[in-house]
Formats: C-alpha cells, structure tokens, sequence
C-alpha cells in the first residue's frame, strides 16, 4: 500500500482533525511525538506538512520529529522515503521522542 492511496490519506486527515482539537499547549502533545511522527510519514499534502511541521516546531519536546520528517518528505528534486523510513532503523539513531 502506498501513503498516497486514499485509505491512509483519509485516516490522515481524520488524524489531522483530532491534531487541531487538541490545544496547542497541552502536555498531550509531548506524548504523541511518535504518533506525531508516524501520520507525518504519510502526509504527502504540502499544506498539511507545514501544518503538522508548525506545531511541532512551537512545542519544543517535539523539535527533533522535525529533522526527522523533513528528511522522511524529502524536497521535489530529491525525494524522501516516505513511510518506508519506519522500516529503517538506521533513520532513528539521531532521532529520541
């Protein structure tokens, strides 16, 4: 299955839906890192990315998720691995959440 398929896509947003109701402060955040990190992987939508990317970036015990997924995502000319960099352990050893 590819990230892009509209099942996951849909569980994406559904995800994104319950991010924005979660206050923006909340400790709750500081235990998703890793949920956080995950539907990240499959965020192909750029508006969606810069979202996701903003709040952790302003919720500091989230900082290093960002490298992590900037990577996973890539840049047009150089393209990320997606959702497969879950199956590389070699991506998690600068990485603690």
């Amino acid at each position: 299955m590819d990230a892009s398929e509209a099942p996951v896509q849909s569980l994406v947003q559904d995800s994104l839906k319950d991010l924005e109701q979660l206050a923006f402060h909340s400790q709750t955040s500081s235990i998703c890192t890793w949920s956080f990190a995950v539907i990240g992987t499959s965020m192909i939508n750029q508006k969606d990315q810069d979202y996701l990317m903003w709040r952790i970036e302003n919720f500091a015990s989230a900082l290093r998720i960002s490298c992590f997924l900037k990577g996973t995502w890539g840049t047009k000319g150089n393209p990320g691995q997606g959702w497969n960099v879950l199956l590389n352990k070699n991506c998690f050893e600068k990485v603690t959440f």
